[in-house]
């Protein structure tokens, strides 16, 4: 299982997940971070979104190594799966040769394209950021409407698309599973939509695994794994502290400007000194705001193992 990681509290890396051997080994090491890996459709591949030095998003892939204590991959041994692709926020490969993509456009847009020919379909504008095959030559996805997505299916080979249902925002996350078709989360639960009857049926409740919020979720190719990302309940209170502590350095940085003589510029006020460290602080602390809560989600990534018969088996 693949998985993004932000352990140096920096930027993000990809983590390998061995479900038999039960150990998280590390795939790539940059100084940039990666988001969303996924395997290629011909198994060749490791995808991932790269935010690169001056900050473009673009799609970039890597091939992972069998050899075992492989060092982990660089910037070096990754390489753009389409350089004219950028501002990219998520993606879902439909084949080997074509790709949906959510762009970060204002606002926010769907797209699909296609890597041979370079041909680019417009799909819809406020997508949601769940989208998947759900058939043969079909996908599904969702259009944001206030605080509702509309769920639709599209078929290329009519290039039309139809309603499925719609859900309430305040999770955005769903799937298509190949027995169970429609899956979403919502709060502790997982839940199926029942075609013939319109309705969501709750499918399974992690209540008793100390699930707070599944704020994403997937399963293995063959249907019977599941990952979930669950919510931390103490998330609010380190985001405090993520800012609470700069503030805190900042003062205490400025104080020390205003008494140090090393400071002093002749001709310069100190007051200019420190007001010129206040306006690069307070950029700073906004960049990671916007950063953080536009871009990211405040969750923690804990793993379940669930099968389709309905049996939690213990990580």
């Amino acid at each position: 299982m693949l998985f993004t990681s932000i352990r140096d509290g920096v930027q993000s890396d990809i983590y390998e997940f061995d479900l038999r051997a039960k150990k998280t080994s590390q795939i790539t090491n940059t100084k940039v971070s990666e988001y969303s890996p996924m395997v290629t459709p011909d198994l060749s591949f490791i995808s991932v979104v790269v935010v690169e030095p001056d900050s473009v998003q673009r799609i970039w892939k890597f091939r992972k190594s069998n050899k075992k204590n492989e060092v982990a991959i660089t910037e070096a041994q990754q390489q753009l799966v389409d350089a004219s692709l950028d501002s990219v926020g998520y993606y879902w490969w439909l084949n080997n040769d074509s790709l949906l993509f959510y762009k970060l456009t204002s606002p926010h847009s769907l797209w699909v394209t296609d890597l041979k020919s370079k041909k680019r379909v417009f799909l819809a504008n406020q997508p949601t950021r769940s989208f998947r095959n759900s058939g043969l030559k079909k996908f599904i996805y969702g259009i944001k409407d206030n605080d509702q997505a509309q769920i639709r299916q599209y078929d290329l080979r009519t290039q039309h698309s139809v309603l499925i249902t719609e859900l309430n925002l305040e999770s955005e996350d769903f799937i298509w599973h190949q027995r169970l078709g429609l899956l979403k989360s919502q709060d502790k639960k997982l839940m199926r939509f029942d075609q013939e009857l319109k309705m969501w049926l709750e499918l399974a409740d992690f209540t008793s695994f100390g699930i707070k919020k599944i704020t994403r979720f997937a399963f293995s190719p063959n249907g019977k794994w599941l990952a979930v990302v669950n919510m931390s309940k103490d998330w609010k209170m380190t985001t405090v502290l993520n800012f609470l502590l700069p503030f805190l350095f900042a003062v205490l940085f400025l104080y020390i400007i205003g008494k140090a003589s090393f400071f002093k510029i002749t001709g310069i006020s100190t007051i200019w000194i420190q007001l010129f460290f206040s306006l690069k602080i307070l950029f700073g602390i906004a960049l990671t705001f916007v950063y953080t809560h536009l871009y990211t989600d405040p969750q923690t990534s804990d793993v379940l193992l669930y099968y389709n018969d309905g049996k939690i088996i213990a990580d």
